[in-house]
């Protein structure tokens, strides 16, 4: 099952930003009890906590994929260098935070034009 915590910020009568959360299930807006009683807490890939894109967990890269059939050999390359990356079946790695993509892009000499620290 699907599910993401989606934080919205509106503005208030006062003048002060209030900060909500939308939980969704499988595309549909379900009230928080609902959503926990789906999805208990440390599911781990099934949630996707979305209030940006370098807090999404699991974070998975088309720019940086492989080949399918170059899996274990990239993986086995970036272990020599010390990074520890799984890849999913469509040759994407799948990064569970920030210090493995920013390795994986130095290693690969590859820049993001999105990011403040350049990689």
């Amino acid at each position: 099952m699907r599910g993401e915590i989606r934080k919205k910020r509106m503005l208030g009568d006062d003048g002060e930003w209030v900060i909500t959360h939308e939980h969704v299930l499988e595309g549909k807006i379900v009230t928080e009890a609902e959503y926990h009683a789906a999805l208990p807490a440390g599911t781990g890939e099934g949630v996707m906590f979305a209030d940006s894109i370098t807090n999404a967990k699991p974070l998975k890269s088309d720019a940086l994929a492989c080949h399918s059939t170059q899996r274990e050999a990239i993986m086995a390359r970036n272990a020599k260098h010390g990074i520890h990356v799984n890849y999913d079946q469509q040759g994407r790695p799948v990064f569970t935070d920030k210090g493995q993509r920013k390795a994986l892009m130095k290693l690969e000499k590859v820049r993001s034009m999105n990011s403040f620290d350049g990689y």
